[in-house]
């Protein structure tokens, strides 16, 4: 297996059936029914529900706080769609903490990819979504730094490539295992992710549906068109209804920041999209649709979203 030669190759590669994301039904039981919080709606506290109704959040901008160019950059060459979009949720979940306890020294620094794709269990392309939360909670996640003769300071296609046969060394997982998420739960509904990130919490979602539009449309929006075996991070949720008559979720995308067009809403990485609750209920009913957390369960968390006003 080699790295794409470049993000066009790689989209090529996506509208002509290529699959990022496996799909592993089985292995994604059989974890979850050992988990205590496998399922969103057992695992957060009874005051998140319904605690985005109604409401605007976007905590891709805490991410933009930390890193500019967050959603943006590091184009994924290979089939580690999952790893870009769980890497990203990370983030958001890691800021979104950060930001609940004003603790902003706590950033760490920009998170790998690496790592992630190098636990998929095989050698060949793509990665089922349930493998990169489960690795993420029992080894953690990397920085974008080096460990022992081991360097992911700089995204490296290859390097993801090389450790699906071989496995995360140990000098890395050594080190992480400090680092890891506590909580990854399935989510179900639309509301649940609403709620999710309303709270601050990442989300990353694997399915098959595609969104092969060249331009948003004036909302921002793209609607479901062709099929992607793709992962992605959902950064942000607008259930005011004054660009739709519903729900819209942000869709961050690892294929860099100039492969669509057409007008963006509220600073969002470029490359990003919206996509409707219709949408995003069709993925979320693939049950490849995780909530990420710092912390054991999804406390509600008091983000002020208020620093936001000025954009709105």
């Amino acid at each position: 297996m080699a790295a794409f030669s470049s993000t066009k190759s790689v989209i090529d590669a996506y509208n002509n059936g290529f699959d990022g994301v496996r799909f592993d039904p089985e292995q994604a039981e059989r974890i979850l029914s050992t988990m205590p919080f496998a399922y969103f709606k057992d695992a957060a506290d009874k005051e998140l529900k319904d605690s985005g109704k109604g409401k605007l959040a976007l905590p891709f901008k805490f991410a933009q706080e930390f890193d500019k160019l967050f959603g943006e950059d590091e184009n994924q060459l290979t089939g580690d769609c999952t790893s870009h979009g769980t890497r990203n949720a990370c983030t958001i979940s890691l800021v979104g903490d950060i930001k609940a306890r004003f603790e902003p020294e706590k950033y760490p620094g920009r998170l790998a990819t690496e790592a992630i794709y190098g636990a998929r269990r095989h050698a060949s392309e793509g990665m089922a979504v349930i493998f990169a939360v489960e690795y993420l909670q029992k080894y953690g996640i990397a920085l974008r730094k080096k460990y022992g003769p081991y360097d992911l300071t700089k995204y490296n296609p290859n390097v993801g490539i090389r450790w699906g046969s071989t496995g995360v060394p140990k000098e890395v997982t050594d080190e992480t295992k400090n680092n890891t998420i506590q909580t990854f739960s399935l989510i179900q509904s639309v509301e649940e992710a609403r709620d999710a990130l309303y709270n601050g919490y990442g989300i990353t979602a694997g399915s098959d549906l595609g969104f092969s539009r060249p331009s948003r449309d004036k909302n921002g929006i793209i609607r479901r068109n062709g099929s992607w075996g793709h992962c992605t991070c959902w950064g942000a949720v607008d259930d005011t209804r004054q660009r739709s008559d519903q729900m819209l979720f942000l869709y961050i995308n690892s294929w860099g920041p100039n492969y669509i067009s057409g007008p963006t809403w509220f600073g969002q990485p470029q490359g990003s999209f919206w996509i409707t609750q219709e949408d995003a209920a069709a993925i979320i009913a693939q049950r490849q649709t995780y909530a990420i957390s710092n912390v054991n369960g999804f406390p509600t968390q008091k983000l002020d979203w208020s620093v936001f006003d000025e954009i709105l």
